[in-house]
């Protein structure tokens, strides 16, 4: 069952959201915790159409809390990088033990991101002149 889901918000918030999600899990000793992330583009081109900067970092950050702060056994937690959408967004899911382990969703993926869509092709580099290999006479 899908426990939370937000968008971009900030780390306090996510943290209390966190904790919600920590005592349900506790409260459901059995189950596996998912955490599926969403992510877009950093700005800086570090994109891919399958998985997006933002949202691997934002669902480690996750699993970092949850296991260091709330004490959850990592190998209770499994990530997914949901891939590219407009906004950020994390998917909060509690699988109790034999169900169907939830799948990233393609509702409202972009790939590539508009950003990435959008941005001018970087021009190759070319090799720099070499000096000093002149003749001296």
């Amino acid at each position: 069952m899908k426990f939370d889901e937000y968008g971009d918000i900030r780390f306090n918030d996510e943290k209390a959201r966190l904790d919600n999600y920590a005592i349900q899990l506790q409260n459901q000793p059995g189950s596996q915790a998912y955490i599926i992330g969403y992510g877009t583009c950093s700005g800086d081109g570090l994109c891919s159409h399958t998985s997006c900067i933002v949202a691997q970092k934002r669902i480690e950050r996750a699993k970092d809390y949850l296991v260091n702060t709330r004490g959850i056994d990592a190998g209770r937690i499994v990530t997914v990088d949901g891939g590219c959408r407009a906004a950020v967004a994390v998917e909060l899911w509690v699988v109790p033990t034999g169900a169907t382990p939830p799948a990233a969703t393609t509702d409202n993926a972009v790939s590539p991101c508009p950003e990435c869509k959008n941005r001018p092709a970087t021009p190759r580099r070319r090799g720099r002149a070499r000096r000093g290999r002149g003749r001296m006479d």
